[in-house]
């Protein structure tokens, strides 16, 4: 009887598993976005891009040529946020008396607070252009 019942649970299980691993995407209107984000006309060689909606909150780094794909990106107006660090060559100590690099962001002010895109289907050429002047 044991076992009737462990075979029945792990078939449930699997039949589940199955069937959230297999639905088609997201359970809202969504896109495939990719593209290059640059700073001042040069290839931003390192970061991370995301979007964060109520919807979904989806993120992947930069290549050392700018570019990114992004998956499951809801349609719509959509708030695109980079960010990037390099440090500044000062160091401060840390509590346990460590030597820690000093980082600042690349991305300039002006955009630390993401540059709206509108969103209708997948874009495979996106342009994410900061200027610092």
């Amino acid at each position: 009887m044991k076992r009737l019942y462990r075979n029945l649970i792990f078939t449930v299980s699997a039949l589940l598993a199955l069937q959230i691993g297999c639905k088609p995407g997201p359970p809202y209107p969504h896109a495939t976005v990719s593209g290059t984000v640059t700073l001042d006309g040069k290839p931003l060689e390192s970061g991370w891009v995301s979007v964060m909606t109520p919807q979904a909150n989806v993120g992947c780094f930069l290549d050392v040529t700018g570019k990114f794909k992004l998956k499951n990106v809801p349609k719509g107006t959509i708030c695109f946020v980079v960010q990037s660090m390099e440090e500044t060559g000062q160091t401060v100590k840390d509590p346990f008396g460590n030597e820690t690099p000093v980082k600042t962001s690349r991305i300039p002010k002006q955009y630390e607070n993401g540059i709206e895109r509108e969103i209708t289907g997948d874009i495979k050429d996106m342009k994410i252009e900061f200027v610092t002047k």
